[in-house]
């Protein structure tokens, strides 16, 4: 009898230890979602940004162009 309540008592710690190592992987791993959803909303951000800055550089090419275009008519009508 003692013997089999050694091992009872045994199998119990293990349980729990194997509960509790069950825990902090479980914990860890939420860690990780969340850690991977900042990481992935942050990329979103970038990404925006990086959308928002080819438009605007894309706009100020097209003012510059038409300011160019603009300039160049000006001259040729000076001339005429």
């Amino acid at each position: 009898l003692k013997d089999v309540l050694l091992k009872s008592d045994h199998l119990k710690r293990s349980l729990l230890l194997k509960s509790d190592l069950l825990k902090d992987v479980l914990l860890k791993s939420d860690h990780l979602k969340r850690s991977l959803l900042l990481k992935s909303d942050l990329l979103k951000d970038v990404l925006l940004k990086s959308d928002h800055l080819k438009r605007s550089l894309l706009l100020k090419s097209d003012l510059e162009r038409n300011d160019h275009i603009r300039r160049n008519l000006l001259e040729k009508l000076k001339l005429h």
